[in-house]
């Protein structure tokens, strides 16, 4: 298993806590120019992306303490790595995309990649990330790292209704 695959999926679940903290600030504020308030709310998802990522290690390292064989779940948990990277990947890199165009192309053009992708993408992401999780547990080896795969993506699902909770107190 590459060492790479885990650190462009920690990557990855960081962008998507960035954008969730974007996301959950998009239209709650009246001022004109929001540069300093979208960088404070891009902050804000980061925060929380590190605390779910921290406490997705601390149930990992759990899992592998409980764990007979300590090299034995690691690998197990490895091996789903890809199939949830392959799910994920495509999502971002299509998102990705977009964003792309968006930042790129004129007014009529952004209009047109907000309504065809980045809304619909938005929409979706719980079922990809859901999707993601069922697949890495199908290619998880034990059920131990099939639970651990699924308890990790669904605290990635977690972070945008934790920002939005958070923003109403």
């Amino acid at each position: 298993m590459n060492a790479a695959i885990p650190a462009v999926l920690l990557g990855l679940s960081m962008a998507d806590a960035a954008f969730a903290g974007y996301r959950d600030a998009a239209g709650r504020d009246a001022r004109v120019f929001k540069v300093e308030y979208y960088r404070r709310a891009i902050r804000r998802g980061l925060k929380f992306g590190l605390v779910t990522n921290a406490c997705a290690l601390v149930t990992l390292f759990a899992f592998a303490a409980s764990s007979s064989s300590l090299t034995h779940f690691v690998q197990s948990f490895t091996d789903a790595a890809p199939t949830v990277l392959c799910i994920v990947g495509c999502y971002a890199v299509t998102v990705i995309a977009a964003l792309g165009v968006w930042v790129a192309g004129e007014a009529d053009v952004r209009t047109l990649a907000s309504v065809l992708i980045l809304g619909p993408f938005t929409l979706i992401r719980p079922w990809v990330i859901a999707g993601a999780a069922a697949a890495g547990a199908w290619a998880a080896p034990s059920s131990a790292a099939a639970v651990a795969v699924v308890l990790v993506c669904g605290m990635q699902m977690l972070i945008e209704p934790l920002l939005g909770r958070a923003w109403r107190q």
